[in-house]
């Protein structure tokens, strides 16, 4: 039975609630739980509980064990058996038991002895004991599904030596595959043996990974398929189609994250075995005197309101990878936490370690063929900055590329080389500005922790979802702001593209403008079709050409 839970379980000795007993006390083993008469017209009886039991009761309690199931085993010659189902009696005893523990820690002296010396007298109702009767139909009933399974195991022994017999008789006889055995048991059933060659016999134990598949996507329970392969002959057999999960579950070994709700594998081992695979589809893709390039990517996913999780996943750029779709995408770690720079620092450090000593090497092997490799990470602003342990990205220096200033950030007088040159971030200015972190923000330029990999700064590059994405909400922000106070005729034109839009007024006092969010395929609808609309909307003339250039250039089919 599962005790009604009232929050006392074991505690440490240091914090429990012993009660001090004076060696005048009689010894504990030897009270009992007598029963006496009720007063109450709807009782049965009445319990009269040692407040020493009570006591021990609520301080030495198990967890998972009743005051019903302790107050049966300290009733005197078991003669009534109290309902373990009753909730008002289990819920009376825990709050007489800490009563008791109350009132004794309150007293002091003589006047403790004595309030360990009294019972507390407790009321049965009706329905809170089991009947001599209940008791004996349980035990009847017992009895008899016992000699029920006692006849049907020893009629199964019987049919199971008549089933060897008759198959030692036709390994005798060597019958010809095709062919079936009957077997007719001692209990008058029939059963029919076919025989088979060693191809079907191996055929039967192959079971597509589709079906694999099939199953774990739509949750499909193991008793349920095996009923379904009993009706149905030509279905994969349940055993062999649990033997093939356990041969998968296998081939990846998963070790847990110390510290963390996750697990990762090794990224060395899965890339060569992704390689190796590839390889086999396309040898003349690869060479071994190539770079393949690898892409290794990071995100935070939020599952629900109170649990997110971040990934590392890796993908090989090379056509026959299908790194742009999902089955070309490979995780490699993964753990239930904040995306934060605590928790990838610490949960991803072996992963970590094991990228450095590839970016190190340079190279792996593939069927002892060295292939040379090229490592580059990918992933939104928020993770490649704290990748770099740079601060956060409204911060004074929060480009991931060069040191430039939050207030020069539009400064397009300079070259594009002064940037990616004389301002550019490396390993090593930014391991140099982090370890001078603690002066001021013009020192350490932004740099508040240690770079967690050894990629180099110009092989991390920003996704190009989430720039599209951002750029294209700037771009839209500026187009509403220029076509005021004329907007509703920019909503009927973004509309004609095919996509749901409005813009409102907040109910803020401020007066603010919102609009429509957009989804990632609506935004490309709106990048391809308006520029050619955008002539008929009322813009100042002097940043047409310019605004519909703009639009044109940022769209990239996909």
């Amino acid at each position: 039975m599962e005790s009604t839970n009232h929050g006392e379980g074991p505690v440490a000795a240091s914090k429990r609630r012993y009660i001090p007993l004076n060696d005048v006390l009689p010894p504990l083993e030897t009270l009992v739980v007598a029963i006496e008469g009720s007063v109450d017209p709807d009782g049965v009886c009445c319990l009269s509980i040692p407040n020493r039991v009570l006591g021990d009761w609520a301080n030495n309690r198990e967890k998972n064990t009743s005051f019903v199931a302790l107050a049966n085993e300290y009733i005197v010659d078991e003669a009534i058996t109290l309902n373990p189902e009753a909730a008002r009696l289990e819920d009376l005893l825990y709050r007489k038991s800490l009563g008791v523990v109350s009132k004794v820690r309150a007293a002091r002296g003589v006047n403790r002895k004595n309030a360990l010396l009294r019972s507390t007298t407790i009321t049965i109702l009706n329905g809170e004991t089991i009947s001599a009767a209940d008791l004996q139909s349980e035990l009847n009933e017992v009895t008899y599904l016992n000699e029920e399974a006692d006849a049907f195991i020893e009629g199964l022994q019987e049919e199971v030596q008549d089933l060897k017999d008759a198959l030692s008789e036709a390994q005798d006889s060597q019958n010809n595959p095709g062919e079936s055995l009957k077997v007719h048991t001692t209990s008058g059933k029939t059963f029919h043996i076919p025989f088979s060659d060693d191809a079907a016999s191996e055929n039967e134990d192959t079971v597509d990974l589709r079906v694999l598949y099939i199953l774990d996507r739509y949750g499909v329970s193991d008793a349920f398929y095996h009923e379904l392969a009993m009706l149905f002959s030509e279905l994969p057999r349940s055993r062999a189609v649990k033997k093939a999960r356990t041969d998968l579950n296998h081939t990846m070994q998963l070790t847990r994250i110390p510290g963390h709700e996750g697990a990762y594998r090794s990224f060395e081992r899965s890339l060569c075995e992704q390689l190796s695979t590839m390889i086999a589809q396309d040898a003349t893709s690869f060479q071994p005197n190539q770079k393949i390039k690898v892409r290794i990517s990071g995100d935070g996913a939020k599952f629900s309101r109170t649990s997110s999780f971040v990934l590392l996943s890796y993908a090989i750029l090379m056509p026959v990878g299908r790194y742009l779709s999902g089955i070309g995408n490979h995780i490699i770690a993964v753990v239930k936490g904040a995306e934060d720079y605590d928790t990838i620092s610490t949960a991803f450090a072996a992963t970590f370690q094991e990228i450095d000593g590839l970016q190190q090497l340079g190279f792996v092997a593939v069927n002892d063929v060295s292939y040379n490799i090229e490592l580059f990470f990918s992933s939104d602003m928020k993770f490649m900055l704290t990748m770099l342990g740079l601060n956060a990205a409204n911060s004074i220096y929060a480009c991931p590329k060069c040191t430039v200033h939050r207030d020069c950030r539009w400064d397009v007088s300079k070259p594009e080389s002064y940037y990616s040159t004389t301002m550019a971030r490396t390993l090593v200015t930014l391991r140099r500005a982090f370890a001078s972190h603690g002066r001021t923000a013009a020192v350490h330029q932004g740099s508040v922790n240690r770079p967690l990999t050894a990629i180099p700064v110009d092989h991390m590059m920003i996704d190009e979802l989430h720039l599209f994405l951002r750029i294209f909400d700037v771009m839209l922000r500026n187009l509403i702001k220029m076509s005021e106070p004329q907007t509703q005729q920019l909503v009927a034109y973004i509309r004609s593209c095919g996509v749901s839009f409005t813009i409102w007024e907040s109910e803020s006092s401020d007066g603010k403008v919102e609009w429509t969010s957009l989804t990632g395929e609506a935004k490309k609808k709106v990048l391809k079709l308006l520029p050619s609309k955008m002539k008929d909307i009322p813009l100042p003339n002097a940043f047409l050409d310019d605004v519909v250039q703009l639009w044109k250039v940022n769209y990239f089919p996909r």
